[in-house]
């Protein structure tokens, strides 16, 4: 029944274009991995046109997550070619840009392909990227830098029609995510931030019961939750999955609970917007 309750909100329609911006100011805080997920569900329960966008202000690895394509374009060459896209007799050529995610029924538009210190592409540019492919897709979701101070992040978190927070249930993951939040509130945003979700995954196997692992382990999970569920609406616990250690997220690999846990989270999400 919670299956059943969980695929009806993925499936429930949704008025007009709605774009999901994740965010934590930690670098390997899963965001990207939540990021290529939530699409992948979105996907295969509901169909459609669904963009998974990696608008990191460096190199980005949404890409090297994703299945790959017949061509290495990034976010910057469709950008250098967005002109073409003002007419519409042209939009079956977008797909030269993006990479198809075979049965998880989403595309994937990867960031530029080169290790860089410098932002390619600025909030200005991200916001015309958008403009565009909102024409195109009804769902975005955006995967972010680690940098606040970018325009690029900025860009995004403006943009957002949700903004779901992402963690490791590590202490350093969650205090930057603390950090994170209080930079959007003080920008203004903590109204958009309570219609978003916590997405909190498990960094690691279980500790031996009652060893001071778990017990770490256990009391830093609590207080995430008694933390952030004053800015979210809800919290969503994702297991630990090994299938999720190697280069490239293949979804039918993934552990049972682990779909599940991201069919209750993509739920959540498309109930907030």
């Amino acid at each position: 029944m919670e299956r059943r309750r969980h695929r009806a909100s993925v499936q429930r329609g949704i008025s007009g274009h709605k774009t999901v911006v994740m965010v934590n100011l930690k670098g390997g805080a899963s965001k990207t991995t939540a990021t290529y997920l939530v699409g992948a569900t979105v996907g295969r329960v509901r169909g459609g046109n669904v963009l998974a966008q990696d608008n990191n202000e460096n190199q980005g690895t949404l890409g090297d997550l994703a299945m790959p394509a017949s061509h290495d374009l990034t976010a910057t060459d469709l950008l250098n070619n967005i002109d073409r896209f003002a007419v519409p007799s042209n939009s079956p050529e977008l797909m030269n840009y993006m990479r198809p995610q075979g049965e998880n029924r989403f595309h994937v538009l990867a960031s530029q392909n080169k290790a860089s210190n410098q932002q390619v592409i600025d909030g200005a540019a991200f916001v015309q990227l958008h403009s565009m492919l909102r024409q195109f897709y009804h769902l975005i979701i955006v995967d972010t830098g680690n940098a606040a101070t970018a325009s690029t992040w900025q860009a995004a978190v403006e943009i957002a029609d949700e903004i779901v927070l992402v963690a490791l249930n590590k202490k350093d993951s969650t205090k930057k995510l603390a950090a994170t939040v209080d930079i959007l509130v003080a920008q203004g945003l903590e109204e958009k931030l309570s219609r978003g979700i916590l997405i909190l995954s498990e960094p690691a196997r279980k500790a031996r019961k009652n060893s001071d692992e778990y017990r770490a382990s256990e009391e830093n999970r609590e207080q995430t939750i008694e933390h952030f569920k004053h800015y979210v609406r809800e919290v969503v616990v994702v297991p630990y999955d090994e299938a999720l250690n190697g280069s490239r997220i293949v979804y039918e690999n993934l552990a049972p609970a682990t779909q599940r846990a991201y069919l209750a989270a993509t739920a959540a999400i498309i109930d907030g917007l």
